[in-house]
């Protein structure tokens, strides 16, 4: 194969010299390797003395396919400095586009280049000496435009390329500014430094994009940008312009195609990874079916320090395995100042990242999207803090007005974690939420919210584990397609193996629903650590469910399920600074449902794992919600909290508040069992109104080893309990083992036969009423009855 471009003929050669060219018919040409040996951007005919870059594709074009493009630049012709010398070609006009196919440019070959040699995590150690700039090629102009199949780009520097907005057919249509436009497929970048100098760290934007997919006239598609191995790695920077403070420009731009594959680059750092070198966008993909990252974070790009996003999905793709906010060790924050990942389509999967540091929210869900495996707020190792959603930016007199969360939901249906190993995400320490639930048909599983990833120390986010509500201070606002108020029937956690989260350590809430019905939260470990044996608590509730108001008009949340009646469906509710489950009724939310759970402590177990405020509060005007039932497995284990085990209203005056109390097990508590506020007084003769119409307890007028009688509310169901006396307890109550029901007649009289061993004299007994549920009227049940001692 010939080595340089004058040696094919004679006949060449002489055609050259006179200023014309002869297309030869004959057999089928070897490849030819074409060596540009001038930075002088000479036209055709080009002189075998001065062979320059636009004559070598020129060349290449002629030939067709299959052509090398080396460089052999002298280190003293003019544009070459330093040592080794970089040597810097200036085209005056736009170079031709590369027609052809299989054609390979490779700066790598000019002397004194050598490729990269080092992990992802350490940089980017190439050296290039060849740079392509624009700054003299005038508005409009592309780097190198590449139309042809399966073409590589290799080993330079391309700077300087000027984007122009009324140069093409459309007047405010982008014309030019990319430093590479690839219009073909199969092409591959590599190894190159697209919009910074040679040395890694200076930067002479390209205006529009460094690299950009968008299709001409032909297919386009399956394009690589980077690769596998170190020598692929492109540094891909600096690309950006400015106006009034305003910035347009990508690292990489995929407008059209399906099959591109970017991994192993940096982007938006310089050649170190450690410190910033800022495009305005780190990468957009608006069409279908392409790929961010390799999978893993030795095979990822590293897409940081943007003015904006650092990804942005405008179509359905995947992002894996890449560092999003942070350095190129993943141990130091290199923030992008808006999100990390923004996906404004459905079907985007965003697998195995690590996003953090990012300004705005870390990921945000346009809907049916799949987030599972990543890091979000932590460093790589998911044990130090770096959260999303900190910028100065983002707040306002100390308050987030911006995106601030973990992951935000705008859409319906999307899938957070998973019960599988590994698919479960980390999302801590985020400046909002750690997920915001702001639509619906979501689904969040085997997650770890608000603690490293051991789960034993708490990074909390710094609003709620699990949130819902969409109003500006929470930092939803940009969700445009969201409700004003919380999503619905939304999934977090479940029954099956792998299903629960970890909800610990969160600044206020576990979870958090306003304006919020028919969730199920079930399965899950809230504010303790991953083995459930110590303490983590979040700094609010466990579980609050509550309302949203909007210019005086509120919306409540109804018909959740907090836990379930199969063994792994209850959750474990423990260790929180407040109240285990919170329902507020503002907004008429009604029917929730509370079952199966241990909330606080199990008999036995650690004290400090009960919740520091009552066991669960219902209050409000709370309507018809249920705590417990009389179904197998409904009831609570209800142990160990600072308050009551059980608060029905918030103050005396809360005469809205109607909720059943049945089949728990209430133990250990520091007020009353169940109380019917105001918190700490008896309220078994109390006349109505008040919460639960301050219904009146059971009497109990005898108690033997095989029977209770006593006298209730006429038609109510009787529940008598084996009694747990404490000292906030006041001789009613708690309860350790429920032994039988009944149902009071008309007369109130009621009478309950016991098994053969289920009490024993010398023990307490207690009781409790509920009275029936109708269409006009909630169920609701009493305090404890006063303690009698069986005989």
């Amino acid at each position: 194969m010939p080595r340089y471009p004058w040696r094919r003929s004679l006949l060449l050669s002489a055609a050259l010299a006179v200023g014309w060219l002869v297309t030869l018919p004959g057999p089928a040409r070897a490849s030819a390797t074409l060596v540009v040996n001038t930075t002088a951007d000479l036209p055709t005919p080009c002189q075998a003395s001065a062979f320059s870059l636009r004559c070598a594709i020129a060349r290449a074009n002629a030939d067709g396919s299959g052509d090398t493009v080396d460089f052999h630049i002298p280190a003293n012709v003019p544009g070459c400095t330093g040592t080794p010398a970089v040597c810097t070609i200036q085209p005056r006009r736009a170079l031709p586009a590369l027609r052809a196919s299989s054609t390979v440019i490779d700066g790598s070959s000019q002397p004194g280049a050598t490729p990269d040699t080092v992990p992802i995590s350490k940089g980017d150690n190439a050296v290039i000496t060849v740079r392509l700039d624009g700054t003299l090629a005038g508005k409009g102009v592309d780097g190198i435009d590449i139309t042809g199949a399966h073409d590589t780009v290799q080993g330079l520097s391309i700077t300087g390329f000027i984007v122009c907005f009324v140069c093409g057919p459309i007047p405010g249509q982008q014309t030019g500014g990319a430093g590479l436009s690839l219009r073909g497929v199969g092409d591959v970048v590599a190894g190159n430094m697209i919009g910074v100098e040679p040395d890694g760290r200076t930067p002479v934007p390209n205006q529009f994009t460094a690299v950009e997919v968008v299709a001409a006239k032909g297919p386009v598609g399956s394009e690589v940008i980077g690769g596998g191995n170190p020598a692929a790695t492109n540094l891909l920077s600096g690309n950006k312009s400015c106006m009034n403070g305003d910035c347009e420009g990508f690292g990489v731009d995929v407008e059209s195609g399906a099959g591109t594959v970017i991994e192993r680059n940096l982007i938006g750092t310089t050649a170190s990874g450690r410190a910033r070198l800022a495009n305005a966008t780190g990468v957009v993909l608006l069409s279908p079916g392409n790929r961010l990252g390799g999978g893993s974070l030795a095979s990822g790009n590293v897409i940081s320090g943007s003015f904006g996003d650092g990804v942005l999905l405008g179509a359905s793709g995947t992002v894996t395995g890449n560092l999003i906010g942070t350095n190129a060790s993943g141990r130091a924050a290199l923030r992008n100042r808006s999100h990390g990942i923004d996906a404004q389509s459905s079907g985007v999967v965003i697998r195995n990242n690590v996003i953090s540091a990012n300004g705005d929210t870390g990921v945000v869900l346009f809907g049916g999207d799949t987030v599972q495996g990543n890091k979000i707020g932590t460093d790589a190792a998911g044990r130090a803090p770096f959260g999303n959603g900190l910028h100065p930016s983002a707040l306002f007199l100390g308050q987030p007005i911006n995106g601030t969360d973990g992951i935000v939901t705008c859409g319906d249906g999307n899938t957070i974690g998973g019960p599988s190993p590994g698919d479960g995400n980390l999302i801590s320490a985020s400046g909002g939420d750690g997920i915001s639930l702001v639509s619906s048909h979501n689904i969040v599983q085997g997650n770890t919210i608000g603690t490293d990833v051991t789960g034993t120390t708490g990074l909390g986010n710094h609003v709620d584990g699990v949130g819902s509500r969409s109003d500006v201070l929470k930092g939803t606002g940009f969700c445009q397609q969201a409700p004003s108020a919380g999503g619905n029937d939304n999934l977090i956690g479940g029954a099956a193996t792998g299903d629960g989260n970890l909800i610990s350590g969160n600044v206020a809430d576990g979870v958090d629903l306003v304006a919020s019905n028919r969730n199920v939260i079930a399965g899950n470990r809230i504010g303790t650590n991953g083995a459930g044996t110590a303490a983590l608590g979040n700094g609010g509730d466990g579980v609050f469910l509550g309302g949203s108001c909007d210019e005086g008009t509120c919306a409540g949340s109804s018909s959740n399920t907090i836990g379930g009646t199969t063994p792994t469906a209850g959750n474990m509710i423990s260790g929180q600074a407040g109240d285990g489950v919170h329902i507020d009724g503002q907004g008429a939310g009604i029917s929730n449902v509370v079952e199966g759970n241990t909330i606080g402590a199990r008999l036995g177990g650690s004290a400090t794992l009960g919740n520091q405020g009552a066991g669960v509060l219902a209050g409000d005007s709370a309507v018809n919600d249920t705590i417990g039932g009389a179904g197998s497995g409904a009831g609570n284990i209800i142990d160990a909290n600072g308050g009551p085990g059980v608060l029905i209203g918030t103050s005396a005056a809360d005469s809205g508040t109607h909720a059943a109390v049945q089949g728990n097990l209430i133990e250990a508590n520091g007020g009353l069992g169940i109380d019917l506020a105001p918190s700490g007084t008896v309220n078994c003769a109390s006349a109505p109104p008040g919460p639960n119409d301050y219904i009146g307890c059971p009497v109990i007028a005898t108690a033997t080893t095989t029977k209770v009688t006593g006298h209730a509310c006429a038609g109510c169901l009787v529940e008598i309990y084996m009694a747990a006396p404490g000292p906030g307890d006041q001789s009613h109550g708690e309860a350790a083992a429920l032994l039988a029901t009944t149902t009071a007649a008309a007369d109130g009289t009621w009478t309950a036969a016991l098994g053969p061993g289920q009490l024993s004299a010398g023990a307490s007994v207690t009781a409790t009423a509920t009275t029936p549920a109708s269409f006009q009227n909630a169920a609701e049940t009493s305090e404890f009855s006063h303690n009698h001692t069986a005989t």
